[in-house]
């Protein structure tokens, strides 16, 4: 049997340290990767690439996360990896809910996309701004691996750290499992909205935010299930925008 301290009714305080470290950590990671690109610029005469931007927030977000697993790690060492292994093992079986889920969250992602175009014009619009943000990045096709792993991967998993294991897993223990599944929904669609045209940019995010909790929930709060629900959607948005990259 596993020693599983998460499993205990009493709240693991110091994850909560882990929502301010993650968006601290967002920057820190763009400033190291911009540090040493200025460096390097000064010390052999080179010119600042256009795309700077794009090469600190891939290179920044892999530093970032890094540090967050890191620091998630250091926190429960002692029993942090079988508990991993198990939860990733136990996900197995939820192999046919995410699939399930994902086609599910397709099917209303279409049916809102065909919907928008029934409202005035200023509020339509074909991508977020989260989204075209995103996809400005992709102008350079060498970062492509670093931003699928970063996109895909690791950006999914440190979401799930913070949306679902703490303001779910952790909080839920104080404010019962519902009222924190609402929060997390609420505060996952905030914070993917970055100065949108339109109001109506939060409800993507807003039913993309309450699959991952169903996910989540259903699994019997697995953390490896929300995130491969999570890997899946962002790995095949990333590789759609690749796609039409390479035949634009």
């Amino acid at each position: 049997m596993i020693n599983n301290p998460f499993d205990s009714p009493k709240v693991m305080k110091r994850d909560f340290g882990l929502i301010p470290l993650y968006f601290l950590l967002l920057n820190v990671g763009q400033v190291i990767v911009l540090g040493v690109g200025l460096i390097v610029i000064e010390t052999f005469h080179m010119k600042i690439p256009h795309n700077s931007n794009a090469i600190a927030s891939g290179f920044g977000d892999i530093i970032s996360f890094s540090l967050l697993f890191y620091i998630f790690y250091k926190m429960h060492q002692s029993y942090i990896i079988p508990i991993v292994l198990e939860r990733i093992k136990q996900a197995k079986a939820y192999i046919w809910l995410v699939i399930i889920t994902y086609i599910v969250y397709l099917i209303v992602d279409h049916a809102y996309s065909y919907a928008l175009q029934f409202l005035p014009k200023h509020y339509q619009f074909e991508e977020s701004q989260n989204q075209s943000l995103i996809i400005q990045q992709f102008d350079t096709p060498w970062l492509w691996p670093v931003l699928f792993l970063t996109t895909g991967i690791l950006g999914p998993i440190a979401e799930e750290l913070i949306f679902r294991h703490v303001l779910i897993h952790e909080l839920g223990k104080k404010i019962t499992y519902i009222g924190a599944a609402v929060l997390s929904t609420l505060f996952f669609a905030v914070l993917h909205l970055h100065a949108g045209s339109s109001p109506f940019e939060f409800i993507p995010y807003l039913y993309g935010g309450f699959f991952l909790v169903f996910v989540y929930l259903k699994s019997g709060k697995n953390l490896a299930v929300s995130c491969m629900l999570h890997i899946l959607n962002n790995s095949v948005i990333t590789l759609s925008i690749i796609y039409q990259q390479l035949f634009q």
